[in-house]
């Protein structure tokens, strides 16, 4: 399931209307609100900065972070590059 985010604003989405696994496009300037439980997001392609609790996290292509299970709120990540975020996430 791949959806494009145009949005400047962050959004959140149901997680009941989410697959175990999900993919999201990004564009730059955009932002997405990771809805709650995502634990482990992974950059497929593009460049992210992921915002939660005050930390700020940038990952590229490749890479992935785990998110602590203990996180005060849900985590925002946003496209910084002009390629598109193309990004991988479970719960």
């Amino acid at each position: 399931m791949t959806n494009l985010i145009r949005e400047s604003a962050p959004i959140t989405l149901d997680p009941e209307n989410f697959a175990p696994n999900s993919e999201f496009v990004l564009i730059k300037n955009s932002a997405y609100r990771l809805p709650e439980g995502v634990r482990k997001v992974q950059v497929v392609s593009g460049y992210a900065w992921i915002s939660f609790d005050g930390r700020d996290l940038f990952i590229g292509e490749g890479e992935s972070v785990e998110l602590p299970t203990e996180m005060q709120s849900s985590a925002v990540i946003s496209a910084i590059d002009r390629k598109p975020l193309l990004i991988a996430f479970n719960f």
